[in-house]
């Protein structure tokens, strides 16, 4: 095991490390990519959280006049932003509610991952030896 070494220097960075976050946020936003892309995820959360309120129909519920007369999908119209499936569904509907589903998998899966590579890491940190050398692998 290694020993701990200390220093007569108090472990204060908090000024540093801001200024280092500042530094490193004013960069990433002054690439146009980056811009783009933040407010493309931006965009994407946004209509995800307020699916509730901007869906015009229950993305569920067949609509009979969501087919043609010989039941065949409608195209977009006025009423059905992006048309409607084979169900006669409200397509736009059904992609704003997709969206939250989307998001909470997605989200789950990033908690699931941090919470085992951290445990993992914690073992392998704590034990040392061989299990920090195959873990680290």
């Amino acid at each position: 095991m290694t020993q701990a070494v200390q220093s007569g220097a108090p472990i204060a960075r908090t000024a540093e490390q801001a200024a280092a976050r500042r530094k490193f946020s004013a960069r990433l936003l002054r690439r146009p990519r980056a811009r783009v892309g933040l407010a493309m995820v931006s965009l994407v959360v946004l209509l995800a959280i307020f699916a509730p309120i901007l869906a015009p129909n229950d993305p569920i519920r067949q609509f009979r006049d969501g087919l043609s007369d010989v039941g065949t999908p409608l195209a977009p119209n006025e009423r059905y932003m992006m048309g409607t499936d084979h169900l006669g569904r409200d397509m736009w509907s059904r992609v704003l509610y997709g969206a939250q589903i989307s998001l909470t998998i997605s989200l789950l899966a990033n908690l699931t991952a941090a919470l085992i590579g951290t445990s993992v890491g914690m073992i392998a940190g704590y034990f040392g030896g061989w299990i920090d050398y195959v873990v680290m692998r």
